[in-house]
């Protein structure tokens, strides 16, 4: 689905603004203020505010509106852990005002680290899910597209501003072969 391939696109600007992030805590780097702003800005406004509008409101809402009982298993997960996330980045903006460093650090890479495994798991089962109903329903891509453009149109400044060319891998490539089975 094309709707599919637009969150893929979306978690993979995601997780490279991630590891730039990572690799200048890890290398010992002194970050100043204005990177760890930006790098939340991004957090807030790209992942949280675009990537999640489509994905929780469109794209969760439509798989559940076809198979309720995910909201108790897969679904309630990825929206737990997006709450342990913004909570994350919370901390992170707490720490920011005062320039607590070691605060900025351990929040900004536990969240890196949840999200990475986060992303995995939505690509490699929860898309996996969402593909195997559209084969079925044949109505992803009509259904949610339009919702999709809405989103991009109303955000198009965000989405201007850091989007970045790049290659999807097909949905297939992602498949972990756990819990893929969507009926």
């Amino acid at each position: 689905m094309k709707a599919t391939e637009i969150l893929i696109k979306e978690h993979i600007i995601i997780k490279e603004n991630m590891r730039s992030m990572k690799n200048l805590i890890e290398e010992g780097n002194k970050i100043n203020a204005i990177q760890y702003s930006e790098f939340i800005q991004f957090v807030r406004l790209y992942a949280d505010k675009l990537h999640h509008a489509k994905e929780e409101d469109i794209y969760f809402a439509w798989m559940l509106k076809h198979r309720p009982q995910l909201q108790m298993g897969p679904i309630g997960v990825m929206l737990h852990e997006h709450n342990l996330g913004r909570n994350y980045m919370s901390l992170a903006e707490q720490a920011l005002e005062t320039m607590d460093t070691e605060a900025l650090n351990l929040n900004i890479l536990n969240f890196i680290t949840l999200l990475n495994a986060h992303i995995d798991k939505e690509n490699g089962i929860l898309y996996q899910i969402a593909e195997q109903i559209d084969v079925q329903t044949k109505d992803g891509d009509e259904v949610m597209m339009p919702g999709f453009h809405s989103v991009q149109s109303e955000l198009s400044d965000i989405e201007e501003k850091y989007h970045k060319d790049v290659t999807v891998p097909s949905i297939e490539s992602f498949n972990t072969g756990i819990g893929c089975h969507a009926g």
